[in-house]
Order: structure tokens, then C-alpha cells, then sequence
């Protein structure tokens, strides 16, 4: 077995190769790239600037992030925008590749461009909305996945729940973790609501599941206006994708150790 046989088998390309659904949300995920790398190629807060400065921001897990920390912008140097440019390269290589249908390529190259975001994102603590969480996440189960659509699938409505209960718990009392009597039963609701809702994303009744396709799809042209392109760039093709046209109701969940590798993504 040649390198590329065997990377295809480890990665399971063939689910890639045979899924269309897949093969559109490549595209987002390189859109995702594009849309985050042209905002931090000309960063200082990952250059040695900043650390010569002082003013770099390591995650509180990992203080020495400043030794990890080599290049240059302008107009100190050229070593980071030349970085960035050369994954803008792979990137336009990526889309050429799914013209030729070389979904290997394209999953290497998304590969590729994961490890750096990881890597900036690691040396800069102030690099961490929400939707970078999920962008990666997203990143992460394509690349190493198995059963890679249905777990691609959890993780987008895994992720609404989370971003519903941090919206909707606070608005609905302040205190809400301290709350009690009618105040205390009513955060209880609309966290249990913030909870359930997105799961009715894998509702079986397709009315029910296209109505709350549309809600979503209203929530990210809210979350636009309030907080700009960021989310829904990053969740709402990846929306549209595993739940819109291509959508075919929930597969069986799977439970055998083949799919480790998914449910530990």
C-alpha cells in the first residue's frame, strides 16, 4: 500500500469521495479559513514585536507562548505576512482540487491550514471568539473523523446549545444562577428550551425541521448585525449544508470502536 492509499484509509477519504454533503462543506471550511486568516495576517500580537514589547497574551495554560513566537509583520519584517499568503496559496490550490474532485488534497490542505490556525491561536490568548471554537471543531471532526457527516452534524448543534444557553440564561434574569421562586423556573425553561431546540434540527417531521432550519438561519443574520460577518460566516454555510437541501434525517448513531475516533472529536 502506497503513502496515499494509506493516508485515504487512516483519514477515510472515501466518505469525502462519496458525499456531497461533504464535499460543499470543504468549501465552507476554506471559506472559514480565508475569512480568518485575512484578519490576523497583519496581527502584531503574534510577532516578536509583541514580545519584545510585552504585550503578547499567552493562554493561562501555556505562560511561555512568547518562545513560540518567531515571526514578523510589517513593518518590522515580512515573515508573517509571507506565511499567510503562502496558506492563501494552498488554499486556491484546495478549490482547484475539488474541481478535479482530489478530495485528498483537499483534506490535506485543510489539515494544513488547521495546524496554523491552532498555532496562532495558541500563542494569543485575545484570538478566542466562540465561532473560532467552532470553526476548528468543525476542522478537527472532518480531518480525523470517522462517520464524519453525522458527527459533523452533532457538533454544529452541540455547539447551538452552548451559544443559546450563554445568550439566553443571562437576558432572562442576571442572576439566574442564583435566582429563585417564578424567576428561578422561568431561566429553568428557556435554558431547557436553549437545550432542546437545536436538537429539533434532527426532528424526523420536515416541517418542523425546516422551521427551525429558518429560525437559525434568522439568528445568524441577527448575530451579523449585532457582532458583524464573524458567526455567520463561520456556522451558517455549515448550517445550510448538513441541514438544508442535502439533509436526510439523523443516521443510526453509531457505537462500535470504529468510530472512536468520531465520538472523541
Amino acid at each position: 500500500m502506497n503513502i496515499l492509499s494509506r493516508y485515504r484509509a487512516v483519514f477515510r477519504i472515501h466518505e469525502i469521495d462519496n458525499d456531497t454533503t461533504l464535499q460543499w462543506l470543504s468549501g465552507a471550511l476554506l471559506l472559514g479559513f480565508h475569512f480568518t486568516f485575512s484578519s490576523w495576517t497583519y496581527s502584531e500580537q503574534t510577532t516578536v514585536k509583541a514580545v519584545k514589547d510585552g504585550t503578547y497574551a499567552c493562554w493561562p495554560f501555556l505562560h511561555e507562548c512568547k518562545s513560540l513566537i518567531f515571526l514578523s509583520t510589517l513593518p518590522e519584517g515580512y515573515s508573517q505576512p509571507t506565511l499567510y499568503m503562502g496558506l492563501f496559496g494552498l488554499m486556491l490550490g484546495a478549490v482547484y482540487a475539488m474541481y478535479l474532485k482530489r478530495w485528498d488534497f483537499v483534506h490535506l490542505s485543510i489539515f494544513v491550514l488547521l495546524l496554523f490556525k491552532i498555532y496562532f491561536m495558541a500563542i494569543n490568548y485575545q484570538l478566542k471568539p466562540n465561532y473560532h471554537y467552532l470553526h476548528s471543531a468543525l476542522c478537527v471532526v472532518y480531518v480525523l473523523g470517522t462517520c464524519k457527516r453525522l458527527f459533523l452534524q452533532l457538533t454544529l448543534v452541540s455547539f447551538y446549545s452552548i451559544y443559546l444557553i450563554s445568550w439566553a440564561a443571562p437576558k432572562t434574569y442576571p442572576s439566574w444562577s442564583l435566582s429563585t421562586g417564578a424567576n428561578s423556573s422561568l431561566t429553568i425553561v428557556i435554558v431547557l428550551m436553549a437545550i432542546l431546540v437545536p436538537w429539533l434540527l434532527f426532528s424526523p417531521n420536515r416541517i418542523v425541521q425546516r422551521l427551525v432550519l429558518l429560525a437559525f438561519a434568522l439568528l445568524h443574520f441577527y448575530a451579523g448585525i449585532l457582532g458583524g460577518y464573524g458567526l455567520p460566516v463561520i456556522a451558517f454555510p455549515a448550517l445550510l449544508i448538513l441541514f438544508g437541501p442535502w439533509y436526510k434525517g439523523l443516521l443510526q448513531l453509531p457505537f462500535t470502536g470504529r468510530v472512536f475516533s468520531g465520538w472523541a472529536s
